[in-house]
């Protein structure tokens, strides 16, 4: 059975691509640019005001973290 550690080097490595979705909001003139990743009932989401890269970069950041936590891990559908 593969461990947390075993699904944050498939992340690192590529061999688990999380299907990350974008979106671009913009309130009052202010532009937000935001990254998430659904697990289940989880929404997780990253927003940034300069760019959808840095809303992303910030998220698999999150999912690295929560990977070897325990938290996220690849889908099994």
């Amino acid at each position: 059975m593969p461990t947390q550690y075993d699904y944050y080097e498939a992340l690192v490595e590529g061999r688990w691509q999380p299907e990350i979705l974008h979106n671009k909001t913009e309130i009052k003139g202010e532009t937000e640019f935001v990254a998430s990743y659904k697990q289940g009932n989880k929404i997780i989401e990253r927003k940034s005001p300069w760019s959808i890269s840095q809303a992303e970069g910030d998220l698999l950041e999150e999912l690295k973290r929560g990977t070897l936590e325990g938290d996220y891990f690849p889908d099994r559908n």
